[in-house]
């Protein structure tokens, strides 16, 4: 699926480019939903905006994962990328929850201080059940590079029908226990997906693409279609959002063509390429960052997500303050990566990561 392009990484420019756009995406959902803007729009041009955008918007986690799949499933288990990933976890944990207990204490209470342990204490699924997925790759890479190509096919399309098709046909059913995309069966499956596209150098015509990615119409039209059908009928047995999950099929078809699209992209500026991959490196710490449960729902609230639902200016103040997430996240993740180097945190975590690799093997 054309040709990879590296430069003195093996980062491709054109993947880490799908990262932040992803990461700006992930920043809508969040702003639709922990912002409260879903339930606040009510009618007009930006009611159908925004439940086009979060149609849009879904795609995000999944192309997450199949970038990580599509590298990932030919690497070897490494423990610095897990120590890495939780020293940078529990460094924001600290510096967020000190800063945020001085500037405003009565946002914490004793349930809150019980969430503080970062990953084992579910206060972000997200990175709960990506650790899980990472100490599971070993098993995965290992099936994945002896089967053969038609079984890796077969088990692909099989488990499509039971994790995406079915629940999409039967409005959210559940049999496997897939919880909408929330879940490690669902990332195991995108993984599984990435990796035979990867290993296969699999090519999709950019026709085939473009249907592919036009399946993602379905999500917002569902939604439409079903608000007509409750105001006629005065029946909302069933909700329009049935589609709107990280599993749906328009969801997941979509997805990998959003990564097909991006994986066969070319740019060709070398100095572009580096700074892609320079800001792509800051997108965990983006996501960390404006998710901290403590000041989430407090931080939304100040920036006064709902204020434009009836605007004009609503389109635009969503893209503006998306951006303006983005950036500041960022802008604190560089300066965290830069105060790891001086004060040689990274060091440190190479020698934790070498000592454990020495008495836990993994691969």
């Amino acid at each position: 699926m054309g040709t990879l392009q590296k430069t003195n990484s093996t980062r491709m420019p054109n993947l880490e480019l799908l990262r932040i756009v992803s990461m700006l995406m992930v920043i809508m959902l969040h702003l639709f939903t922990q912002g409260k803007v879903l339930q606040s729009v009510t009618g007009g041009v930006n009611y159908y905006f925004t439940w086009i955008m979060e149609a849009l918007c879904y795609t995000s986690v999944n192309s997450y994962m199949l970038i990580s799949g599509y590298f990932m499933w030919r690497t070897k288990f490494k423990w610095k990328r897990i120590v890495s990933l939780y020293a940078q976890i529990l460094f924001y944990t600290i510096v967020i929850a000190g800063i945020t207990f001085l500037v405003k204490p009565s946002l914490f209470n004793a349930v809150t201080f019980s969430k503080l342990l970062p990953v084992f204490s579910g206060n972000n699924w997200y990175i709960s059940i990506y650790f899980v997925l990472v100490f599971l790759t070993p098993l995965l890479n290992a099936a994945i590079r002896n089967i053969k190509q038609s079984t890796h096919k077969s088990v692909i399309g099989i488990l499509f029908l039971a994790f995406s098709l079915m629940p999409s046909v039967f409005f959210n059913a559940d049999p496997f226990l897939v919880n909408a995309g929330y879940s490690v069966l669902w990332f195991m499956y995108v993984y599984l997906v990435a990796a035979y596209i990867g290993k296969y150098n699999i090519e999709l015509r950019k026709a085939v693409i473009t249907i592919m990615c036009l399946m993602l119409v379905l999500v917002p039209m569902s939604k439409f279609f079903m608000d007509l059908y409750h105001l006629i009928s005065g029946n909302y047995e069933i909700q329009g959002t049935f589609f709107y999950t990280y599993n749906s099929s328009p969801v997941a078809v979509a997805s990998i063509g959003v990564f097909a699209f991006f994986l066969n992209l070319k740019i060709r500026d070398e100095r572009l390429g580096k700074f892609i991959i320079k800001v792509a490196k800051t997108t965990f710490g983006v996501f960390y960052i404006h998710t901290f449960f403590i000041y989430r729902d407090f931080i939304w609230e100040k920036i006064g997500s709902t204020k434009f639902v009836d605007s004009p200016l609503f389109i635009p103040y969503c893209f503006g303050i998306v951006i303006a997430i983005f950036i500041v996240c960022s802008l604190i993740d560089f300066a965290r990566a830069w105060l790891f180097k001086v004060t040689r945190i990274d060091k440190l975590i190479e020698k934790i990561s070498h000592v454990i690799e020495l008495r836990v093997r993994l691969e």
